[in-house]
């Protein structure tokens, strides 16, 4: 069955509320990694000293200088793909070495030296390239790259090719039959990638800690819409042809930030996804878009201030967001919880009308102190210099935060499809998904004779097609790397920039675990 994608995508566009103060959007990731240098990391522990060319003697610097970087081979720099298993294989195999690409620098600025320190992403600067009109402190390009999304279809034969492969965990396996059984109709997979340029996540509470407002903040972030869609399609039209077709949402995924472990499982899980079933709890609003074309239908979604997290509905007092991995005990509380032997649940308990993730219980007070000296002095000693991966560090707030109206029907920036005025839309900040594209059919526009496309090909034989910036799948090669750059002294990778996660496979997992397999 033919199925119109870029049709299907802008049917089902999302619209998306974000609190006032927001300062990074949904942006084009083509652009922003055209604009970045491209640098190797030869040393797993973040020692800035080893971002530098794996060879004997080099010394840290890119490996691709700032606007050198292209995704395609007809475009000027040098091509990602052209790196393929010549010096910088890590870029695909995702070996010891891992490439990461950085914009703005550091906040203690953008050298890498013995002199250096590199602890933090500069995302004050990143902030001004895209949101700045002035032509000193901004970006042309990068600021018209932003309300912009990617999207990526896994038809059935995708999926099938997936969840069936060899490789496919076993309860993909047993599972995959009941997507293909003929009452549910054809399942289509459809995922909108959120590019966001940077994350803002410090600690409440914790003024007292240097730099805690950056306790988890990084540059080059991701996150992800998923919906399960199935074929109703029945009807004929008049005079014979093919029938409309009539996708219908029945499965929603969301990601949010995972406030537990982030490195259990030998990897990196910065985020976790939810599904939902697509019933009258999902806030949507219906598009009449003209004869021949999909019905839209466009949910209402709402953005955690910061990190980004993805919510069905909207809180004046923030909810508590759930473990994704298991909870980093050692790291809970300003180090007290595990002295007093308190379960995360039990503390929950006792919390405050605020719904703190702590209590101003005596006993926490004064363990909490006791601790921090301790580990002050040992580190004094050593000569360790203190730091937040210390047993003393204190923990990413427990709470996520979706927006919160000053007044009903009050929000920040809604980005919203072309066609739609968004409920609850009294904001003048406004935007409509990018529309006026050079290649409607490709969702795809021009710039200086560079193409940037919102539709993701990972698996087109064709170098022009194929995009080689996403990671590699089904077989093809692709970038492997982060999108931010990494920090100095962050071993458990909080204030690193992100990897692109596989989102099909995180639905996947959460969706069929949802259904007992």
């Amino acid at each position: 069955m033919t199925i119109d994608v870029s049709d299907l995508i802008r049917a089902f566009e999302p619209i998306l509320y974000f609190a006032d103060g927001e300062r990074f959007f949904p942006s084009d990731c083509k652009r922003y990694l055209e604009r970045c240098a491209l640098w190797n990391a030869v040393d797993p522990f973040d020692q800035n000293s080893s971002w530098r060319k794996s060879g004997p003697g080099s010394f840290p610097a890119p490996i691709i200088q700032y606007r050198q970087v292209s995704g395609r081979p007809d475009e000027a720099g040098i091509f990602l793909g052209t790196l393929q298993g010549g010096s910088f294989p890590f870029l695909y195999s995702g070996g010891p070495d891992d490439g990461f690409l950085e914009l703005t620098g550091w906040t203690d600025g953008p050298a890498v030296s013995v002199k250096s320190q590199n602890h933090f992403a500069n995302l004050d600067q990143l902030e001004k390239l895209y949101n700045s009109a002035s032509a000193i402190d901004g970006d042309s390009l990068l600021n018209g790259s932003r309300f912009w999304y990617h999207a990526e279809v896994f038809d059935v034969s995708r999926l099938r090719l997936l969840m069936m492969g060899s490789g496919a965990p076993a309860n993909f396996r047993e599972f995959f039959p009941t997507l293909l059984e003929p009452e549910l109709g054809e399942p289509l997979l459809l995922c909108y990638y959120l590019f966001f340029p940077g994350h803002d996540e410090g600690l409440v509470d914790c003024a007292d800690v240097a730099d805690s407002d950056k306790f988890g903040s990084f540059a080059g972030e991701w996150a992800c819409i998923a919906l399960l869609l199935r074929n109703q399609s029945t009807d004929t039209p008049i005079g014979g042809g093919p029938a409309p077709q009539k996708w219908i949402p029945v499965t929603i995924g969301l990601t949010s930030r995972n406030v537990g472990d982030i490195g259990f499982l030998g990897g990196e899980r910065r985020l976790g996804m939810r599904v939902f079933d697509f019933d009258l709890k999902v806030q949507t609003v219906p598009q009449n878009r003209g004869p021949a074309k999909q019905q839209g239908i466009h949910t209402r979604l709402f953005v955690a201030k910061g990190t980004h997290g993805l919510y069905l509905k909207e809180s004046f007092l923030g909810e508590a967001v759930p473990f994704f991995a298991p909870d980093d005990a050692a790291g809970q509380f300003c180090g007290a919880t595990e002295l007093l032997g308190k379960s995360l649940d039990d503390l929950q308990s006792e919390s405050d009308a605020n719904a703190r993730p702590w209590v101003a219980d005596p006993a926490v007070v004064w363990a909490k102190a006791i601790v921090n000296l301790l580990w002050a002095g040992i580190e004094w000693i050593a000569g360790g210099g203190g730091g937040f991966d210390s047993p003393g560090t204190r923990t990413p707030d427990q709470l996520d935060h979706p927006p919160q109206r000053d007044a009903p029907g009050y929000f920040g920036m809604i980005i919203h499809p072309a066609g739609v005025d968004p409920p609850n839309g009294a904001t003048t900040k406004k935007s409509a998904w990018q529309f006026s594209l050079t290649d409607e059919a490709r969702l795809e526009t021009k710039i200086d004779g560079r193409r940037y496309s919102m539709l993701v090909d990972r698996v087109s034989a064709d170098d022009l097609v194929r995009q080689v910036w996403w990671p590699g799948i089904q077989g093809f090669s692709g970038y492997s790397g982060r999108w931010g750059p990494r920090v100095a002294r962050d071993p458990k990778a909080r204030r690193a920039g992100m990897k692109f996660p596989e989102f099909w496979d995180m639905f996947m997992t959460a969706f069929v675990k949802s259904k007992g397999k």
